[in-house]
This record gives structure tokens, sequence and C-alpha cells, in this order.
């Protein structure tokens, strides 16, 4: 997850996808993910693994994680939460 400055724009990449989104968007799709019930969202997938589905803004696209790609993701958004309040106070 990265965050541009200049164009106050919150930058998602997983695999090949990369998310773009506003501030309020970001904060939104934060607060919903982190609230999701996500130990209910684990499936089987063909090749036997169990992933988490995460939706996005995007209907069209859903984020797929294992259960440690999910808990990376996870430490991410928190960590970006915080630095996003750390430039909201020095935009000030």
């Amino acid at each position: 997850i990265s965050y541009c400055t200049k164009c106050k724009t919150f930058y998602i990449w997983q695999d090949s996808f990369l998310l773009s989104l506003g501030y309020l968007q970001f904060e939104s799709f934060v607060a919903a993910t982190m609230r999701s019930n996500v130990k209910g969202n684990y499936f089987s997938f063909p090749d036997g693994d169990m992933r988490v589905l995460i939706d996005t803004p995007c209907p069209e696209i859903v984020f797929v994680f294992n259960e440690t790609e999910w808990n990376d993701f996870a430490d991410a958004l928190s960590e970006s939460t915080y630095m996003s309040e750390i430039y909201q106070m020095l935009s000030k």
C-alpha cells in the first residue's frame, strides 16, 4: 500500500492489480474490510488451498488472500491508516 502526497491517492497493489482510492474511499475500504467476518469468508479453491475473499469498491474485482497474505495485508492496512492520520495532521 502506498500513498502519493502529490495526488493524495492511496494505491493498493496486489499481484497484477492496482486499486487507487482517495482519502475517504480508502478510509471506508479499510473500515469495511477490517470489520468484515474474515474467518467466515475463507473458501476452498480448486487447488485445495483455503483463501479469503475481500470485496473492493469495484464489485468486479475481489482480492484473494491465503491466511499469511491476509495477515500481512491487514497489518499493511493498519499501518497505512496510521500514516494517513499523520499525513492529515501535517497537511493542516
